[in-house]
């Protein structure tokens, strides 16, 4: 019950405490944490096509560099790209692009340097999420998305 009301609370705030992420919230995170650790810097990224099995309009901000898919069988899709915005103004494209675009955000959190959400749309679910990496690529930004089946 205590994880309900913080659920609730943080909702209506905005946010959302890491202490009650769900065992797939927590999936997720572990499938998006792994494509992470393979940064590229905006200024060198190398593109990649966006794969077909990807949502109409999933949103990725239209300046950053999609440099790596990885398919994960079963547990779907994971885009990473990089953008040379500062995570400010990467984080209100995100939020204005899933908030906009058809799909449903049903939880997530920001902090300082990173960010997430979860979402829903057109049969899938997934998880976004942002995160400053200046001390890799200076005043670069990391999105990395997870595109699952519902």
């Amino acid at each position: 019950m205590r994880c309900a009301v913080a659920v609730l609370v943080a909702l209506a705030s905005g946010t959302l405490t890491a202490g009650c992420e769900s065992a797939a919230e927590k999936a997720a995170d572990k499938q998006l944490g792994s494509a992470q650790r393979q940064v590229q810097c905006a200024a060198s990224a190398t593109p990649v096509a966006r794969p077909s099995g990807v949502p109409a309009g999933l949103p990725i901000p239209a300046q950053a560099v999609l440099f790596q898919v990885d398919d994960r069988g079963k547990d779907g899709l994971v885009l990473s790209a990089v953008s040379s915005e500062p995570f400010k103004n990467v984080l209100a494209a995100m939020n204005a692009g899933y908030s906009t675009n058809g799909f449903k955000i049903t939880g997530g959190e920001t902090e300082e340097h990173d960010a997430e959400a979860n979402w829903a749309a057109g049969g899938r679910r997934g998880r976004w999420a942002i995160r400053e990496i200046s001390s890799q690529c200076p005043g670069d930004t990391l999105v990395t998305v997870l595109v699952s089946p519902a």
